[in-house]
């Protein structure tokens, strides 16, 4: 599991590097350290709780290619995520209705 996450956090912050022009003057991604503790403690954190492991999504990627740059993008599309959620069974229900209604 210790892979999984290793290679999962690391390809998807070069990508979002990648796609984001974040490389310095060096070739490196700033603050990459600092994502990968926080990766770390969230994994320790679910562990100690009983969870699945915490997988960086590619969802950050369209908040790269949509112009965001900072911190507060990821935190503005954590709150849409967090607020569709509560949503989500209503538009299950909905679809279901639909199909069953096609039977």
């Amino acid at each position: 599991m210790l892979f999984v996450c290793l290679f999962d956090m690391s390809g998807v912050s070069f990508a979002i590097a990648l796609r984001g022009n974040l490389f310095d003057e060096d070739n490196k991604i700033p603050g990459q350290k600092q994502s990968f503790v926080a990766v770390g403690i969230a994994n320790a954190l679910g562990a100690f709780f009983g969870t699945s492991t915490v997988i960086v999504a590619n969802e950050s990627c369209a908040i790269v290619m949509d112009g965001g740059r900072t911190g507060l993008a990821a935190v503005v599309a954590g709150i849409m995520f967090a607020f569709s959620s509560f949503f989500s069974p209503v538009h299950f229900q909905r679809l279901l209705l639909a199909k069953l209604q096609k039977i």
